[in-house]
Protein backbone atom coordinates (compact mmCIF):
# COMPACT_ATOMS: atom_id res chain seq x y z
CA UNK A 1 0.00 0.00 0.00
CA UNK A 2 1.35 3.50 -0.81
CA UNK A 3 1.40 6.36 1.74
CA UNK A 4 0.96 9.99 1.58
CA UNK A 5 2.90 12.16 4.11
CA UNK A 6 2.07 16.17 4.12
CA UNK A 7 4.68 18.00 5.59
CA UNK A 8 4.80 21.60 6.61
CA UNK A 9 7.20 24.26 7.91
CA UNK A 10 6.97 27.83 9.43
CA UNK A 11 10.38 28.55 8.70
CA UNK A 12 12.62 27.61 6.31
CA UNK A 13 16.39 27.85 7.81
CA UNK A 14 17.16 24.40 8.19
CA UNK A 15 14.97 23.37 5.05
CA UNK A 16 17.19 22.99 2.40
CA UNK A 17 19.78 20.18 4.32
CA UNK A 18 16.75 18.16 5.28
CA UNK A 19 15.15 17.98 1.60
CA UNK A 20 19.02 17.09 1.08
CA UNK A 21 19.23 14.66 3.59
CA UNK A 22 16.11 12.96 2.21
CA UNK A 23 17.20 12.89 -1.57
CA UNK A 24 20.28 10.82 -0.19
CA UNK A 25 18.12 8.67 1.22
CA UNK A 26 16.60 7.92 -2.00
CA UNK A 27 13.16 10.09 -1.47
CA UNK A 28 11.39 12.56 -3.80
CA UNK A 29 8.55 14.60 -3.15
CA UNK A 30 6.77 17.80 -4.07
CA UNK A 31 7.62 21.05 -2.01
CA UNK A 32 5.09 24.21 -2.24
CA UNK A 33 6.05 27.29 -1.28
CA UNK A 34 3.06 28.85 0.01
CA UNK A 35 1.73 31.68 2.73
CA UNK A 36 -0.22 31.60 5.48
CA UNK A 37 -4.37 33.03 5.57
CA UNK A 38 -3.15 35.31 7.88
CA UNK A 39 -0.60 36.58 5.39
CA UNK A 40 -3.22 36.25 2.29
CA UNK A 41 -6.17 37.97 4.40
CA UNK A 42 -3.38 41.04 4.90
CA UNK A 43 -3.12 41.46 1.08
CA UNK A 44 0.58 40.60 0.96
CA UNK A 45 1.31 39.74 -2.32
CA UNK A 46 4.01 37.57 -3.35
CA UNK A 47 4.17 36.67 -7.18
CA UNK A 48 7.00 34.08 -6.23
CA UNK A 49 5.23 31.42 -5.41
CA UNK A 50 6.39 28.58 -6.90
CA UNK A 51 6.34 24.87 -7.06
CA UNK A 52 9.62 22.79 -7.41
CA UNK A 53 10.93 19.58 -7.54
CA UNK A 54 13.46 17.70 -4.77
CA UNK A 55 15.74 16.99 -7.56
CA UNK A 56 15.64 20.26 -8.68
CA UNK A 57 16.19 22.02 -5.31
CA UNK A 58 19.59 23.60 -6.41
CA UNK A 59 17.64 25.78 -8.42
CA UNK A 60 15.11 26.26 -5.92
CA UNK A 61 14.28 29.63 -3.36
CA UNK A 62 12.45 28.38 -0.10
CA UNK A 63 9.97 31.05 1.34
CA UNK A 64 8.73 31.47 4.41
CA UNK A 65 6.29 29.08 4.37
CA UNK A 66 7.26 25.54 3.05
CA UNK A 67 4.71 22.69 2.28
CA UNK A 68 6.37 19.43 0.72
CA UNK A 69 4.12 16.32 -0.38
CA UNK A 70 5.94 12.48 -0.74
CA UNK A 71 4.41 9.23 -1.83
CA UNK A 72 6.12 6.08 -1.05
CA UNK A 73 5.54 2.41 -1.04
CA UNK A 74 4.78 0.90 2.52
CA UNK A 75 4.69 1.28 6.30
CA UNK A 76 8.34 0.52 6.47
CA UNK A 77 9.34 3.72 3.70
CA UNK A 78 6.63 5.71 5.59
CA UNK A 79 8.52 5.38 9.21
CA UNK A 80 12.04 5.60 8.07
CA UNK A 81 10.76 9.03 5.93
CA UNK A 82 9.08 10.12 9.04
CA UNK A 83 12.79 9.17 11.38
CA UNK A 84 14.63 10.71 9.20
CA UNK A 85 12.30 14.33 9.27
CA UNK A 86 12.43 13.77 13.28
CA UNK A 87 15.63 13.86 13.39
CA UNK A 88 15.96 16.48 10.73
CA UNK A 89 14.24 18.78 12.65
CA UNK A 90 15.24 17.72 16.19
CA UNK A 91 11.30 16.88 16.89
CA UNK A 92 10.28 20.00 15.33
CA UNK A 93 12.18 21.85 17.64
CA UNK A 94 14.65 23.60 15.70
CA UNK A 95 12.43 23.99 12.68
CA UNK A 96 8.91 24.42 13.51
CA UNK A 97 6.19 22.54 11.71
CA UNK A 98 4.81 19.14 11.52
CA UNK A 99 3.49 16.05 9.51
CA UNK A 100 0.55 13.80 9.09
CA UNK A 101 0.15 11.09 7.30
CA UNK A 102 -2.51 8.45 5.40
CA UNK A 103 -2.62 5.61 3.71
CA UNK A 104 -3.07 6.28 0.12
CA UNK A 105 -5.98 3.10 -0.73
CA UNK A 106 -7.23 4.20 -4.09
CA UNK A 107 -3.41 5.46 -5.13
CA UNK A 108 -3.39 5.05 -8.81
CA UNK A 109 -0.22 6.09 -11.28
CA UNK A 110 3.29 5.32 -11.82
CA UNK A 111 5.36 6.63 -8.63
Amino acid sequence: MKYVLNLFFKNGDHMTHMFQELRKHGYNGTVFATTSLKHALAGEENHERHFVNLAHLEMAKMEETTFAVFVVEGKEKLDELKEIVRVETNNFKDMKGGMYSHPAEDFEGSI
